[in-house]
Parts: structure tokens; C-alpha cells; sequence
């Protein structure tokens, strides 16, 4: 996967395709699962398949940047994993695979998938008898419809075989004698209901797929009756419902998302983020290089924003590169995050040895750069930082610099150097 070439674009962006692409893609896989049950969208269970579906790339994308398979910045990346994710997950797709666990777990998520769309027939097989049932009482309730349905079901009725049984059976039901414990007219009502019955069998069976329609242009139902009874109009307005749902989630996350502390949260993730290519290294850096001058040239204090990277430093395993960027950007801009050397002070109680040499070495420089109007304390510069010095040591030294800081503080003077 690393030798593609791609385009290198931000994380949110490529997210943000994987999320669209796998959208589309969920939907293509439902409707695809579900093609026999025509009112697949007005189930709940519908729409948890299609919201899984669309989940596993974005969670895949994920895990193929952790595991460093791919850079989650790789724009081709983003549409192989959007589009053929199950064929990753198969192991099909080279230098794109992922743990043998994960992998397993494909197939109980189909088994799954499989079982709703079972019971999503089951269920439209009962919604599709209940509206025929409602269909067939709006056809029997006029004497007038009934005979317009027998008429229309001998025009579309072509087949010898089929008129005869047609004749026969509603003869039958003509000639049939009321039976003495129901009243004249349930029987006419019954008989009626039986006929349309009968008439709807033979219209269906001559055209199947739009019999629906026959009878709005023979005038026996509504346009509302047609819709919503054979026309899925339930499907189609929760599918409606679905995708304005979608869209109006997708602007509030891209809303949400342009805050100023949530770009802030984005960027520091992105900042500490090992595996992250140069140029995304390159594009974090500016960005927190914007929002130090921005607070500068507004006599704000920028500590908020170095701050989250600051905390990262007390971290044992911090990575090298990840303490030497972090120590860098405090260098670059050491006139406005000054406020900033407390927290490098208190840094220095880290675990490892090596971030705190650099720390030290760190606040040297900046004692020299920033706030050279003070002598240097010698046995402090002298100060080498080892893995074999107690706690009482390094306390002796944040003791040390905090005196000196107090100093700068309650004294500030003029400096010659400053970061532009």
C-alpha cells in the first residue's frame, strides 16, 4: 500500500470520503441484501444493517492507519478502503491486511446482516397481506368498483385457461346461498370482498410487477390509495427521512468540527501522531505556528494552545521526535508562549531520562535567547540529566529553575531576542 503513489491530503478529508463513499456503498449493499422486500426502509432493523455497513470502512481506515498498513492521509487510500473493504478484510487486497481477528469477525457480521434481512422479508410479507387486506376493503365498499375490477381483470386477462376459471369462480360465488346466521347484507359484503379477491389474483397474475397502476388508471383507487398501499410510499419517506437525517449529521459534525477548540483537540491529535507523514507533520506545525502569532498579535496568552502538547511530555513513553517538535515549537515562538516555562519546569519530573535532558536543555536555551538580562546559574547549566538520579535530585533542579523563574517573573526586563 505504501508504494501507490497518492495525493496527500488532510486526515479530515479522507475521512470525510470514506465516510460519503461508504455511505453510498452501505446503501448499494442493502438494497442489494434486501431487493425482495420493497418496504426495506420503513424497518428500524434496516437502517441498523445499513449504519453498520457504513461503520466498517471508516473503523477499517482506522485500523489499517494504526497497524501502519497505510497513512490516513493517502486520498487513494481512503477510496480503496471506502469501496472494497470487504475484499481487505478477505484478505484479497496486498499490503492492505489487517489482524486474522478482525478478519474473523466479518463473517459472524454477515451471518447477521443475512438474519435481519430474513426477518425483513417475514415483516414485509405481513405489511404487504396488511395492504392488501385494506385494499381489498376500499375496492368491496362500492358496488360500482366491484364491477369495474371484474371488468378490468377480464381486459387484462389473455389466457383462455384463466378467463374460464375466472368465469367458474365468480359464478360460484354468485350462485353461492347465504347461509342463515349472518345477515343479507354481510353476505353481500362477503361476497363482494370474495369477488374483488378474486379479480385482484387474476390482474396480478397478468401483470405482477405494476397491477398497482391498472388500477389508478381504471379510476378504482386514489393517487394517495395507490402510494401508499402499492406504491411504498413508507419506504420512501423514511428513506427521505433517512437521508435528510444523514446530511443535516454530516453539516453539524463538519459545524462542530470548525470550532476553534475542537480544530485545537484535531490538531493535537495529528501533532502527537507518530506515524503521520512529513507533509501532515508540516501542516500541524502551521497551524499551531497561526494560532501562537494569532494570540501574540491579539496581546492573548497562548498557553492554551501549547498546553495539551506540553502535558504529553510527562509521559514515560513519549516518542523522541514527538519531544524534540514539541520543544522545538516553544523554541521557535519563545517570546510568546514564555508563559509557557513553568509547565516545561514542572516537565522536567518526567520518568525519561532523555526527554528531560532535552527539557533542560530546552530551558537553557531559552534562558539565553529570551531572557538573557540574568546571568546563567552555573551548576544549573553544568546540569546533566541521567536515568540514575533519585527523585530528591530532579526536585533539587525544578527547585532551582523555579527560583530562577520567579525571578524573571517578578522582574521582568527587556529582551534583545524575541521570535518573530
Amino acid at each position: 500500500m505504501e508504494q501507490i503513489a497518492s495525493p496527500d491530503k488532510p486526515a479530515y478529508v479522507c475521512y470525510a470520503i470514506v465516510i460519503v463513499v461508504g455511505l453510498w456503498v452501505a446503501f448499494a449493499k442493502v438494497s442489494k441484501l434486501m431487493v425482495v422486500s420493497p418496504d426495506r426502509w420503513s424497518f428500524l432493523l434496516t437502517w441498523m444493517v445499513f449504519i453498520s455497513y457504513a461503520a466498517v470502512p471508516v473503523a477499517l481506515f482506522w485500523l489499517l492507519d494504526f497497524t501502519s498498513a497505510l497513512h490516513d492521509t493517502s486520498l487513494f487510500a481512503a477510496l480503496l478502503v471506502a469501496i472494497g473493504y470487504r475484499q481487505i478484510l478477505a484478505g484479497d487486497v496486498k499490503g492492505a491486511s489487517v489482524p486474522g481477528q478482525f478478519s474473523a469477525l466479518w463473517n459472524p457480521f454477515e451471518t447477521w446482516a443475512n438474519q435481519v434481512r430474513d426477518r425483513i422479508v417475514a415483516k414485509n410479507i405481513v405489511r404487504s397481506n396488511r395492504s392488501n387486506e385494506s385494499l381489498q376493503s376500499i375496492l368491496a365498499r362500492d358496488p360500482k368498483h366491484v364491477e369495474d375490477l371484474a371488468a378490468l381483470a377480464y381486459r387484462k386477462t389473455e389466457d383462455q385457461t384463466q378467463l374460464d376459471s375466472l368465469d367458474k369462480d365468480l359464478a360460484t360465488i354468485n350462485g353461492s346461498a347465504k347461509p342463515t346466521e349472518i345477515s343479507s347484507e354481510a353476505f353481500e359484503a362477503n361476497k363482494a370482498r370474495r369477488k374483488v379477491a378474486r379479480c385482484l389474483r387474476s390482474i396480478r397474475v397478468a401483470n405482477p410487477d405494476d397491477y398497482g397502476n391498472d388500477l389508478y388508471q381504471a379510476k378504482l383507487i386514489g393517487f394517495v390509495d395507490y402510494w401508499w398501499l402499492l406504491g411504498n410510499a413508507a419506504s420512501y419517506l423514511f428513506l427521505l427521512y433517512g437521508i435528510l437525517f444523514i446530511l443535516f449529521l454530516l453539516a453539524a459534525v463538519g459545524f462542530l468540527f470548525a470550532k476553534p477548540d475542537n480544530l485545537l483537540a484535531y490538531y493535537s491529535w495529528r501533532f502527537q501522531k507518530v506515524n503521520a507523514t512529513e507533509r501532515d507533520h508540516f501542516r500541524t506545525y502551521q497551524f499551531f505556528s497561526a494560532r501562537i502569532r494569532e494570540a501574540a498579535s491579539e496581546k492573548r496568552t497562548s498557553v492554551e494552545t501549547i498546553e495539551p502538547l506540553l502535558h504529553l511530555l510527562r509521559y514515560r513513553d513519549v516518542d523522541r521526535k514527538l519531544a524534540e517538535n514539541i520543544l522545538a515549537l516553544v523554541l521557535e515562538f519563545r517570546r510568546p508562549t514564555g508563559q509557557v516555562v513553568p509547565m516545561l519546569i514542572d516537565s522536567l519530573r518526567t520518568e525519561n531520562a532523555d526527554v528531560r535532558l532535552r527539557i533542560h536543555e530546552t530551558l537553557q536555551a531559552l534562558r539565553q535567547l529570551a531572557f538573557n538580562e540574568r546571568p546563567p546559574d552555573e551548576e544549573l547549566s553544568k546540569w546533566v540529566p541521567s536515568k540514575n538520579e533519585s527523585a530528591a535530585d530532579v526536585e533539587r533542579r525544578v527547585d532551582q529553575y523555579r527560583a530562577w523563574w520567579y525571578s524573571i517573573s517578578a522582574n521582568p526586563g527587556p529582551s534583545p531576542s524575541s521570535s518573530p
